[in-house]
């Protein structure tokens, strides 16, 4: 597990070998060394699981290097277990903190059973806010509804728009899942307005018109969604 702090958010990463946050203080050697890392920056606290990556969206930062902003590697060397992540977040002060974030490298919902029992004893321990960063193919990936999971666990869930057609999503994420993945991840994001009080959808900057941004943000309307235009990450 990798855990970043970044605006007074913990991210947290369960899943896939990696993890991608801007580091800003490095965490005990000890800790370290048991396959949980943490950074603190001047963000949102984040604590990540991350799984097999489904998606390799063209100009992500996990394509460039293993790690950001001079932190080490970021990938993780195993996947840690739900008591491994509840034992390293109970060492943060979670209630002075305003997110937990999870996010990763892979795609945090590979674990989404695992990322959601973490999040349950978030909400019993702690007053802090749970997020998910997520590329909205939960319900392919598990073969069913999955929006119903979130409701009374997660606050915010955060989805990668990419692109306003499916073709040019098909082409920019090339997902496993296949054309089918574009109307999916909008069907998800719509599903989730109803079980979490936020829901965003992003696309980002560099890669997008101002059409495209404005064709998005009608898109997000549809979903009851809202949207965030990234910077983008080299």
């Amino acid at each position: 597990m990798r855990q970043l702090m970044c605006q007074n958010k913990l991210k947290l990463r369960l899943t896939g070998r990696q993890i991608v946050r801007q580091q800003y203080r490095r965490a005990e050697n000890a800790e370290r060394q048991r396959g949980a890392a943490a950074f603190g920056h001047t963000d949102p606290r984040v604590a990540q699981k991350a799984e097999p990556i489904k998606q390799r969206v063209d100009g992500r930062l996990r394509q460039n290097a293993p790690g950001v902003y001079g932190s080490d590697p970021l990938w993780l060397e195993r996947e840690p277990t739900v008591e491994e992540v509840e034992a390293s977040l109970s060492k943060w002060d979670l209630n002075s903190m305003d997110e937990v974030v999870f996010c990763g490298y892979g795609e945090p919902a590979e674990r989404l059973k695992d990322l959601l029992e973490v999040a349950a004893w978030l909400k019993k321990n702690y007053t802090v806010k749970t997020r998910i960063n997520t590329n909205g193919l939960a319900d392919l990936i598990w073969g069913e509804p999955t929006a119903p999971w979130l409701e009374g666990k997660i606050d915010a869930v955060s989805i990668s728009l990419n692109a306003i057609d499916a073709e040019e999503y098909l082409r920019l994420t090339r997902s496993k899942f296949g054309i089918g993945s574009y109307d999916a991840m909008l069907k998800y994001t719509h599903e989730c307005t109803k079980y979490v009080p936020t829901v965003m959808m992003t696309v980002v900057d560099q890669v997008t018109t101002p059409e495209e941004q404005e064709s998005a943000r009608k898109i997000c309307e549809k979903l009851g969604a809202t949207l965030r235009v990234r910077p983008f990450e080299s």
